[in-house]
């Protein structure tokens, strides 16, 4: 079952008119958006949008009519909205839905024996399989090493590619395996972690379409609106610092009319939360709000 992270907290800092206009960029089971539509008066708005088909499936049972689904990417999202259309908040979670975690079909966790898949769509054509044969030893360790931060990237690539020729690695089981012969016995964390994050983030180009949605977002904000967004590794968090902190310095030399304002510095889970949840434990909440000089 799907737990939304930090889910009281992203509300209380996202809703700043209870008939505003918002946007839950991550729509994922619905978790958040659920709540945040029983929080919100009739008048209210609600954009929704996944690139996972089966996600805009689930928003359809809602039957809400505040709510207007879209089956995109998150950085596509704002090409879809109406002309000078303007939102009071958005949201946006960054963590992989557990639905998806949690299918072995869809090949994104090394905990069950599933396909080389990892497509957030599988309307996409490029499966982690097909990349894995399409990219050279060098550039495989490379992501590794950049997605993951993975210090044993070149050991991991060699072993990926050379079992992969011998037809010894055809499922994620096969590939959690490469990276767990190369790691010393005792690691306290899981050996596949930093090489699974590392290709699903190649495959799915999700730092591309994260600096695409933070550039873009601020744009569509009212002033005052708040851009709440959750992240859950290094590579987001320094992505939303830079390019938010870039924007301010943008406005003080005046090449944007406007800038991110840091509301507090990114908040934790609770300890009961990670204790409920576990997958919660490396989330961070970032509140920024839109003002202009």
């Amino acid at each position: 079952m799907h737990q939304p992270v930090l889910l009281n907290e992203s509300l209380e800092a996202l809703i700043t008119l209870n008939d505003g206009r918002y946007l839950d960029a991550t729509f994922g089971r619905g978790g958040h958006s659920k709540a945040l539509l029983n929080r919100l008066q009739p008048e209210a708005s609600l954009i929704v949008c996944d690139r996972d088909p089966t996600a805009i499936t689930a928003a359809a049972s809602f039957n809400d009519h505040r709510l207007s689904a879209f089956c995109c990417n998150y950085s596509d999202i704002f090409d879809k909205l109406e002309n000078n259309c303007l939102l009071n908040g958005i949201l946006a979670d960054f963590g992989l839905c557990s639905a998806q975690l949690d299918n072995p079909d869809r090949g994104f966790s090394f905990q069950y024996e599933g396909p080389l898949d990892m497509r957030m769509s599988q309307n996409e054509s490029l499966t982690l399989a097909q990349l894995i044969d399409t990219t050279s030893e060098k550039d495989l360790a490379n992501i590794i090493y950049e997605y993951g931060e993975e210090r044993l990237s070149r050991k991991i690539a060699k072993t990926i590619l050379e079992r992969r020729k011998k037809g010894l690695l055809k499922t994620t089981k096969d590939l959690a395996q490469c990276a767990i012969d190369c790691y010393p016995k005792g690691s306290l964390k899981h050996p596949a972690t930093r090489t699974f994050q590392a290709l699903r983030i190649a495959l799915n180009a999700e730092m591309d379409h994260l600096e695409l949605f933070l550039k873009k977002a601020p744009l569509y904000l009212c002033e005052g609106g708040r851009l709440v967004v959750i992240t859950f590794h290094s590579l987001e968090y320094t992505k939303v610092k830079t390019i938010l902190n870039h924007q301010y310095d943008d406005m003080r030399h005046g090449r944007l009319p406007f800038a991110m304002k840091k509301v507090v510095h990114p908040l934790f889970p609770s300890e009961n939360e990670t204790r409920v949840n576990p997958r919660a434990r490396s989330a961070r909440l970032h509140i920024y709000e839109k003002f202009s000089e």
